[in-house]
């Protein structure tokens, strides 16, 4: 089992307390003070070779025009509108005064040393925060970051091979299949250019593999 580099972002948004939370304090003593956000890249492009992919479909895959495993304008542009939605909410809710450039002085937004994820993380600061200038605390591009892959930094050691054996011995036989037949047959259905529930399903089209493609993170 090889350790993976997954892309994730942080962004702590350190907020006022609003009228409203202490005025509902006679009755509730809690209150709201930072809001932290974890999550992943947006949309972005496969990060395997597209004559790999194509022996799993009978259609090509969409061009995705940057390179592999990169975000696309399309996933930028998603987090930007996320930012937007949790920019109306805490606006709403007093949270955020609305003075960006204020506002930002009391946000961190932290980033793994990814291109997607330090781009989405840029644009979700732009949606939240549109009138400002916010910076993304990461480590330089293609250096491993050890606060999230603290396996390739060197920093905690993991028998692979023990975590190999653990995973094979609960995922292994039908279980697994059984469990996620149906997805598995929804995405028979889009590989193989087909409807859904078709029955009986039809044959493996002649030069393809029948089976999910290789994982891709």
């Amino acid at each position: 089992m090889t350790p993976r580099s997954f892309s994730f972002l942080t962004i702590l948004l350190a907020v006022q307390v609003s009228a409203q939370t202490l005025a509902n304090q006679a009755t509730d003593p809690t209150v709201l003070k930072q809001i932290i956000i974890y999550g992943r890249h947006s949309v972005r492009s496969s990060t395997i070779p597209d004559a790999t992919l194509a022996t799993f479909a009978s259609r090509p895959y969409p061009p995705f025009e940057v390179q592999p495993g990169y975000l696309t304008p399309h996933g930028a542009q998603a987090e930007i509108l996320l930012g937007s939605y949790f920019r109306s909410y805490l606006l709403a809710e007093g949270l955020l005064t609305g003075a960006d450039a204020a506002d930002a002085q009391n946000t961190y937004f932290r980033a793994n040393s990814i291109q997607r994820s330090n781009v989405t993380a840029a644009s979700l600061a732009t949606g939240l925060l549109p009138a400002a200038t916010v910076l993304v605390h990461s480590y330089p591009l293609g250096q491993t970051d050890p606060v999230f892959d603290p396996i390739s930094a060197g920093v905690a050691i993991v028998d692979t091979a023990r975590a190999a054996q653990e995973v094979n011995g609960i995922f292994n036989g039908a279980a697994l299949p059984a469990a996620l037949s149906s997805e598995y047959s929804l995405i028979r259905s889009v590989l193989f250019n087909y409807a859904n529930g078709t029955q009986p399903p039809p044959a493996t089209p002649a030069g393809l593999v029948d089976g999910p493609p290789p994982c891709n993170f």
